[in-house]
């Protein structure tokens, strides 16, 4: 499945962390606000974390990281441009289906850390999930 080695992976894995962690903090100061759907590249990011079934756990957890750092990063601006005075009609629709399904699997998830004793893990996808219920409030 996957054709690099296991540092291979750990090192494109730590790479995509952080290149998401840095387009996450681009568009939480607001300088990513140039293109018409901003939230596309980051959904697509935390849709790949949240919703689907990776059976590597190194590209598991790299995933679910991605996803975390979106949603702390940028989750203020992401939530103003779904469900904001001025979201579009299907930005508010796609959000309203996804935001809750995010937000209870970052629930999920962090316990599931919790129970697997990966605290660094369990404490970011659980501050990820608080973020969300407190944009939802």
């Amino acid at each position: 499945m996957y054709k690099k080695t296991a540092k291979e992976l750990k090192v494109t894995c730590e790479q995509c962390v952080n290149f998401s962690s840095f387009l996450a903090s681009c568009k939480g100061s607001g300088l990513a606000t140039q293109y018409e759907y901003p939230c596309v590249h980051a959904g697509d990011d935390i849709e790949d974390g949240l919703e689907k079934d990776i059976p590597h756990e190194l590209v598991r957890d790299c995933k679910i990281m991605v996803a975390a750092q979106y949603i702390l990063l940028a989750g203020t601006v992401f939530s103003e441009e779904l469900f904001g005075q001025g979201a579009r009609s299907s930005a508010k629709e796609w959000g309203l289906k996804k935001w809750p399904i995010w937000s209870r699997r970052l629930k999920e998830i962090a316990l599931e850390y919790e129970e697997r004793g990966n605290t660094e893990l369990a404490a970011m996808t659980r501050k990820a999930h608080e973020k969300m219920v407190s944009l939802s409030s």
